[in-house]
């Protein structure tokens, strides 16, 4: 059984970032069983949109949307709690 892999970034107005470093974890990571999930700060800059894009190519893509920030370590608590409940889902 392959194991699975969680990617988790926090992001916040980084819309010119976003497709360069989705397409870096796909060529890289290329035989493993991989999600990625942005939790998103309430970026003004089209970050949200980047993603939203991208999801449309790659169906592991997932985004958490937050209404303003509550910074990167509640972030990777969402994150992990997100995922935690992903993968033991009844």
């Amino acid at each position: 059984m392959q194991k699975e892999l969680l990617i988790i970034i926090p992001v916040l107005n980084e819309a010119d970032n976003i497709i360069p470093i989705i397409n870096q974890i796909f060529k890289y990571l290329v035989n493993k069983k991989k999600h990625i999930l942005f939790i998103d700060d309430n970026s003004t800059d089209g970050t949200r949109e980047k993603i939203y894009s991208m999801q449309k190519k790659f169906g592991q893509i997932f985004l958490i949307k937050r209404n303003k920030k509550l910074g990167i370590g509640s972030a990777h608590k969402m994150g992990l709690n997100w995922g935690f409940k992903r993968k033991y889902k009844k």
